[in-house]
């Protein structure tokens, strides 16, 4: 049986000196709180030691690992403390899972400096030797943005996956086929139910072959035929006229030699991240997963954040990095990461959590000197949605269902099912419609009928077979749920 699903929204109103002034909504209720970043710049200094050069380097100094590991904590107390948590949530959460989002006003904000997922620690959420406490706790960093409008392309999910690892990078490599094995056993051992997948792989992975990958693969009618971007390669932030910004770097030339093999020259070809980001919305890239260093920067202002970057171009949905990742700590988030996502049918957000789960309960990585050291990176990956007030989106889930969102459902996703083609006839219209255009019609209809009357979707109410605007034609509502 599924959970009870609560949403707890966290949203920043404005900054005063180093203080935000937030507020907090919940079932009904708000209210106000001053917060102070509870990791100032050493602690975070510390952390990304911890992080990125505790075991490649220094598996020794356990001590400086616990101290971050203690700051860690105490972030997640003091977060627990301003929201009100434990005094003011506890009975409305009991045993719920809980959608906790983080909603930034400000394009230029620096409010994802705050390490907000490691409030899915569940102990932030209830006294150690009370009972009660959410079942469950998914993060969620919303940006809001202009995104594009588009349409799925077909029934089935389409994956481009580019990696750029140079093949001989000194103590920074990172093996070039880790993902893409990630990738294939989690698609070979899915079950005949699940998300039915295309992965396509570009190589040489430098920019001019991701530029003209995308540019062959545009369907006639200039839509998108990729959900999603994987990028697998280095990046950086660099300094630009006083301003911090990110770069990639994907691999430089590629020569074809004799008997077949390629040669890679250089180490890496710097490409600047607004290029590759407006490289994305001009082919309506709904979704992009970066595995690159620091693409969601945790340090840094908005303007070297690549995830934040993405979002204003137009892609819905980003995962991304705040420090850099181990090999094997990468591995195992991706693991995770992708199996939760096509196998079992979860939004990205409840994918990227699944994944810090995993790296919180196998904390244990390979170091340096053949030893093994717990690591604390489980907050290293984000996710970031953009949930712009203008435009619907449409999201992929197993069985051939749809989760589609609307401005008029405020967010409240609804469960739709194919029930035919996809260019599908809607009967009251009596001409073709897509899925998105008919379920557009569907909740236009609905808010027209309900014109006048003090009711809006997100009522604790099902609406199955209330009305039968939604049991027309081969896209069929099937119910809706508060999440």
């Amino acid at each position: 049986m599924e959970r009870e699903k609560v949403k707890v929204i966290v949203t920043e109103e404005r900054k005063n000196n180093d203080k935000w002034e937030i507020k907090i909504c919940c079932e009904g209720e708000s209210w106000n709180a001053e917060l102070l970043d509870p990791m100032q710049a050493g602690a975070k200094e510390r952390l990304r030691w911890s992080v990125e050069d505790f075991a490649t380097y220094h598996p020794f100094d356990t001590t400086k690992s616990r101290v971050s590991l203690n700051e860690l904590q105490s972030c997640g107390n003091t977060l627990s403390e301003v929201l009100g948590l434990r005094s003011r949530l506890d009975g409305a959460i009991s045993g719920k899972d809980v959608l906790l989002d983080i909603v930034e006003r400000n394009r230029d904000s620096d409010f994802h400096q705050v390490h907000w997922e490691v409030l899915e620690d569940l102990s932030h959420w209830k006294d150690q030797e009370a009972e009660g406490g959410p079942a469950n706790v998914v993060v969620r960093r919303i940006f809001r943005s202009k995104a594009c409008r588009d349409e799925l392309p077909s029934l089935n999910f389409r994956m481009l996956y580019v990696v750029a690892r140079p093949w001989d990078d000194g103590s920074n490599y990172i093996d070039h086929r880790l993902i893409s094995r990630t990738l294939v056993k989690t698609l070979d051992t899915s079950s005949a139910d699940s998300v039915r997948v295309s992965l396509e792989i570009v190589r040489p992975g430098t920019y001019n072959a991701l530029y003209e990958h995308l540019s062959k693969s545009r369907d006639p009618a200039g839509a998108s035929v990729y959900h999603l971007v994987h990028l697998d390669m280095h990046g950086s932030v660099v300094v630009q006229n006083g301003e911090e910004k990110y770069e990639f770097n994907f691999l430089e030339t590629v020569k074809r030699e004799a008997g077949g093999s390629d040669k890679r020259e250089g180490t890496g070809e710097p490409v600047k991240a607004e290029i590759v980001a407006k490289l994305l919305k001009q082919h309506k890239i709904r979704a992009a997963v970066l595995n690159t260093c620091e693409s969601a920067n945790a340090r840094g202002n908005a303007t070297a954040n690549l995830a934040k970057l993405f979002l204003r171009h137009g892609v819905r949905t980003v995962v991304a990095m705040s420090y850099k990742l181990t090999t094997n700590a990468a591995e195992l988030f991706f693991d995770s990461f992708y199996h939760n996502l096509f196998a079992n049918g979860l939004h990205y957000a409840e994918a990227a959590a699944a994944g810090r789960n995993a790296l919180k309960s196998q904390s244990q990585r390979r170091a340096r000197y053949g030893l093994k050291v717990s690591v604390h990176d489980w907050i290293v990956p984000v996710c970031y949605i953009n949930l712009d007030q203008n435009a619907s989106t449409l999201l992929w889930t197993r069985n051939g269902h749809l989760f589609f969102y609307h401005p008029f459902t405020k967010n409240l996703p609804m469960t739709l099912s194919y029930e035919g083609e996809y260019a599908t006839t809607d009967p009251a219209a009596g001409q073709s419609r897509s899925p998105t255009n008919y379920a557009e019609h569907c909740v236009d209809t609905l808010r027209a009928s309900w014109r006048g009357q003090n009711r809006t979707l997100d009522e604790p109410r099902s609406l199955v077979g209330s009305y039968q605007i939604f049991q027309q034609g081969p896209v069929r509502f099937l119910q809706s749920r508060r999440i």
